[in-house]
């Protein structure tokens, strides 16, 4: 039987028809685009485990006001806006339902989109 050689039309190269259907990483063809290495990814996003996560949670920067109008802004934000907000999607921050974080987000976006 005679095998039917063919040109590959990327790489100009002559070869068995087989030769030209498989992916050239599993080809014994270099990649047509002569591209020498694959790229990965230079980085890689670090596994925090639990005791780094405490850690650093134990000093979280915090803001304090100095002023009148620093304090009243403060607690306006922090104590007014904040716990209101909650309330109304129903969200609890230290056991959240995901209705209400959906909820969260959904007015969030929409104010700040």
């Amino acid at each position: 039987r005679d095998v039917l050689l063919q040109k590959c039309k990327v790489t100009g190269e002559i070869g068995n028809d087989g030769d030209f259907k498989q992916h050239f990483r599993m080809s014994k063809h270099e990649h047509p685009l002569k591209v020498k290495k694959a790229w990965q990814n230079p980085m890689q996003n670090h596994v925090w485990s639990k005791a780094e996560i405490e850690e650093r949670m134990k000093d979280l920067p915090t803001h304090t006001p100095e002023t009148l109008t620093d304090k009243a802004m403060h607690f306006l934000v922090k104590t007014l806006l904040y716990h209101t907000f909650n309330r109304i999607t129903g969200f609890n921050p230290t056991n959240p339902t995901a209705k209400s974080c959906e909820w969260r987000l959904i007015i969030l976006e929409s104010v700040a989109g």
